[in-house]
């Protein structure tokens, strides 16, 4: 009974060794199954931790990115927080704001600034209070312009921490600005200083502006005449075709054109004659028409006097003309006395008894050879007296002299000796004849004045080059021919000389001349784009010559 006892002892612990050992067996199982997943949340979490590395990395040079973009910026930032104290500023903002690295967490309060009239807590207030940005352009103690610019400060999740503060230096944008406007100032002061009108146009041919003298002297209201066509001015009264034509040329090519005159009827104002001068503008970075300005004299009043000078001038010859042929008078009445003495004579002839008829025929031949001396003479000095309109001819100088030597001949004392040497191979002058004859007379008049006691007169012709004349300053023509009036009288001494083409200058006594007759010479030979030089001494005589441009035409 004892073994049997032993023997189901030994049974009984065999079983619960099996049942330990099951169990054994089933806890190795579950901690193979736990070293599994250890292993595995190991290599999560180094899998987490790479990664985290990876991040601390990327923030790390993000934030140097950042710091090297902060502190390389020329734009000075400030960072604030809520309390308004120093968060972050960049290196360019410690000259404006007189910070150092130990003032972070400072109030900005404390911290003294350069800028003018420049309260930061003020301004960071209202941009909190109100959420918006805020930008003023302000100047520091020194002369510097910046762009002052503070705004919210705003996390990723979009919430306000603070402000930022941005301060760009503008001076020199803010110099330009500022000459801009002064050449502006300067350049419209010009505009509505000078009398001359004046549009600017855009390329469209638009009116930009137009200066006081536009509106004043047309009659026309600012609100009437800017951001209108040029052409639509005054209900269409600039829409003159030849305008049009020459300011599409200034559009298409980089021309200009000036003093082109436009005779127009402006109801408000009557009739007006303008000199237009138009220049265009570009811009020479675009390559584009930027500008045209349009230049417009008035010179109605210029034209009349003009003309009206022009009338007075041909009165004025005209009566010097006349007192020409008055000068003339004596010796004209002396020649007639002797050709009316002759006709007597020999009429008287043709009355005595038992003349044969040989006799009578010479007789009639005298009278009648008188008779055409004496209309000859008529014909010469109404011929001069004629009033006609100024005509330019082309005219032979040499023949224009022996006919003028023909007059003198017949009207100057028999005791002053006319000669005349001609160069036979001159080209002909456009001149008008008239007007010609009666400058050189006036000269060969005053010649025979300086030699009341008897003496020489000589014309002589001749063709110059216009280059010798070239330091006179006026001569224009390649080649000019040449009128030399010489005579042996008293002469001009050199004070008189630099006076005698002035009106009313003589030096003769009262009632022998008026003074008018070289300076009509002057105005006449001006007039036909010529010359006058005298050379003279007192009692050696005086030469004039008188020069006429040879036209290019001729050949």
């Amino acid at each position: 009974e004892s073994c049997q006892s032993t023997h189901e002892e030994f049974t009984a612990a065999n079983e619960e060794l099996l049942a330990v050992n099951e169990e054994l067996q089933s806890a190795n199982e579950e901690l193979e199954t736990s070293k599994e997943e250890l292993q595995s949340v190991n290599e999560e979490l180094v899998t987490v931790n790479n990664q985290l590395n990876d991040k601390v990395e990327e923030l790390n040079k993000t934030n140097d990115d950042l710091a090297n973009f902060l502190n390389s910026s020329e734009v000075g930032t400030l960072f604030l927080d809520k309390g308004f104290c120093v968060r972050r500023f960049t290196p360019s903002a410690t000259r404006l704001l007189n910070l150092i690295p130990s003032d972070v967490g400072r109030p900005v309060s404390h911290i003294s600034n350069k800028f003018i009239d420049v309260d930061p807590i003020a301004i960071a207030a209202t941009v909190l209070r109100n959420l918006t940005s805020f930008e003023k352009e302000v100047e520091t103690s020194d002369g510097l312009w910046y762009m002052l610019r503070c705004m919210p400060y705003r996390t990723l999740g979009d919430v306000i921490d603070g402000v930022v503060f941005t301060f760009t230096e503008v001076t020199r944008l803010k110099r330009s600005e500022e000459a801009m406007m002064e050449a502006r100032n300067y350049a419209e002061s010009i505009i509505h200083t000078i009398r001359e009108s004046l549009l600017v146009l855009d390329p469209q041919l638009k009116v930009l502006s137009a200066n006081r003298a536009f509106y004043e002297t047309f009659q026309v209201a600012p609100e009437e005449t800017e951001n209108r066509l040029v052409y639509e001015l005054g209900e269409r009264q600039w829409d003159i075709p030849r305008l049009r034509e020459l300011l599409e040329e200034v559009l298409r090519s980089d021309r200009h054109f000036e003093n082109f005159e436009v005779e127009h009827n402006f109801p408000a104002i009557g009739r007006k004659i303008m000199s237009l001068n138009a220049r265009r503008i570009d811009d020479q970075q675009r390559a584009s028409v930027r500008l045209i300005l349009l230049a417009i004299d008035d010179v109605t009043e210029q034209r009349r006097a003009e003309e009206e000078r022009k009338k007075l001038e041909e009165q004025l010859r005209q009566a010097q003309k006349m007192e020409s042929i008055g000068t003339l008078a004596a010796g004209v009445a002396h020649d007639f006395n002797n050709i009316l003495n002759i006709i007597q004579g020999y009429a008287s002839l043709l009355k005595e008894p038992g003349t044969r008829h040989e006799e009578v025929a010479e007789t009639a031949g005298v009278i009648v050879e008188s008779t055409k001396r004496g209309a000859e003479v008529v014909h010469q000095l109404l011929t001069l007296a004629r009033r006609a309109e100024p005509r330019l001819e082309a005219t032979d100088v040499n023949l224009l002299l022996h006919n003028l030597m023909h007059l003198l001949k017949q009207t100057f004392p028999k005791s002053i000796e006319v000669t005349l040497a001609s160069n036979h191979e001159l080209p002909p002058v456009a001149v008008d004849l008239n007007q010609i004859t009666q400058a050189l007379l006036n000269v060969c008049v005053n010649a025979r004045d300086a030699m009341p006691d008897g003496g020489r007169l000589i014309l002589k012709t001749q063709v110059v080059a216009g280059k010798s004349l070239q330091e006179d300053g006026e001569a224009n023509a390649e080649r000019y021919v040449c009128i030399a009036i010489t005579d042996t009288g008293t002469g001009i001494d050199e004070k008189v000389r630099h006076r005698i083409f002035e009106p009313f200058f003589t030096t003769k006594g009262s009632g022998q001349g008026t003074g008018l007759g070289l300076s009509v010479t002057y105005g006449i030979l001006k007039n036909h784009d010529g010359l006058i030089r005298v050379e003279s001494r007192p009692m050696h005589g005086t030469t004039f010559r008188v020069y006429l441009p040879v036209g290019s035409s001729e050949g």
